[in-house]
Formats: structure tokens, C-alpha cells, sequence
């Protein structure tokens, strides 16, 4: 979870930067940092999650009858 914290705010001190320097708009300033804000929480969250939330079984859902379909087995 650091980790995931360090590199969101690595990011953010160099948008920062940029944003700060090139003189841009409040408004960009709001959308950069609340895109930032909430992937970083998007990203928090599969984090803490991970154990609960299983991209597998999804897949095997969507899949599973289509690959029996082609397949012919069932």
C-alpha cells in the first residue's frame, strides 16, 4: 500500500510542477488532481480487496459457455 501511495504521489508533485509552471487553469489543476485522487483510491481499494475480488472467476463466467460452445462440450 506505500508503494501504491509513493508512486501516486511521485506523479502528483510532478503534475504539480508542470501545472505550476506552464501556468494553467484552476480548472485543470481540480481535473488532474481529482483524476489522480481517485484512481489512487481506485487503486487502494483492488489493493485491499484482492482476496475478495477475483478477476478469474468473472472471466469464467462471461467465457466458460462460450468456450464450451466452441469447443463441444456441453
Amino acid at each position: 500500500m506505500i508503494a501504491i501511495l509513493l508512486a501516486y504521489t511521485s506523479v502528483a508533485f510532478v503534475e504539480w510542477r508542470y501545472l505550476r509552471n506552464n501556468k494553467r487553469k484552476k480548472s485543470t489543476f481540480l481535473l488532474v488532481f481529482g483524476s489522480i485522487s481517485f484512481l489512487l483510491l481506485l487503486s487502494e481499494f483492488l489493493f485491499v480487496m484482492k482476496d475478495r475480488f477475483q478477476i478469474a472467476v468473472w472471466v469464467e463466467a462471461i467465457f466458460g459457455p462460450l468456450e464450451r460452445g466452441i469447443l463441444g462440450r456441453g
